[in-house]
Parts: C-alpha cells; structure tokens; sequence
C-alpha cells in the first residue's frame, strides 16, 4: 500500500524523459540512417510504452483506489508490453535473419 504519489511522479518523469530520448534518437536515425541510433530508438518507444502503462495505471490506482478495474489495468498494461517485446522480438529476429541472407548474396 503506502503513497501512490511518489511512484506516478517517478513513473510520470521516466515517461517525459524516455520520450525525449525516442523523439531524439528517431530524428537523429533519419537524418543519418545509422543502425545504432535505429536500435536506440527502438528501446525508448519501449521505455515509452512501459512508463505510459504504469503511469495510466497508477493514475487509475489514485483516482479509485478500491475499484475492480484497477486490476483490470494491471492486466491490459502487462498484456500490451508483452505483446509489444513479442512483436520486437519476431522484427528483430526477421530482420537478422534477412541481413544474414544478404551477406550471402
């Protein structure tokens, strides 16, 4: 139990700062096309992703904190993270294996 406030601030500050980060590393990967800053980007959408469910979680969680839907949350947000790593992880596989076949070539 204890305080929810210092936990959404952390997560809240987390959110802005890791967006910063993704908004940079998206912009910098277009203007120069480099994987790095591909992969870079890549990591802080899913940074982004996961301070947003915890963030929208615990702002549920302070708004009614003895409400059903709280769990409810908890379990969409998880769900949507591990859907999202799965999805990263095929892409990433894909894309190995696709640079692995063009070094072939």
């Amino acid at each position: 139990k204890g305080s929810i406030i210092p936990s959404l601030v952390i997560a809240s500050l987390s959110l802005i700062s890791n967006s910063f980060f993704f908004v940079r590393y998206t912009a910098l990967y277009r203007s120069k096309g480099n994987v790095i800053l591909k992969t870079q980007s890549r990591l802080y959408r899913a940074k982004c992703l996961v301070d947003g469910c915890v963030s929208a979680v615990l702002i549920v969680l302070l708004a009614s904190p003895d409400s059903h839907f709280t769990l409810w949350m908890d379990i969409i947000g998880s769900f949507a993270v591990a859907v999202y790593l799965l999805f990263c992880g095929i892409r990433t596989v894909r894309e190995s294996l696709l640079s692995i076949c063009e070094d072939d070539e």
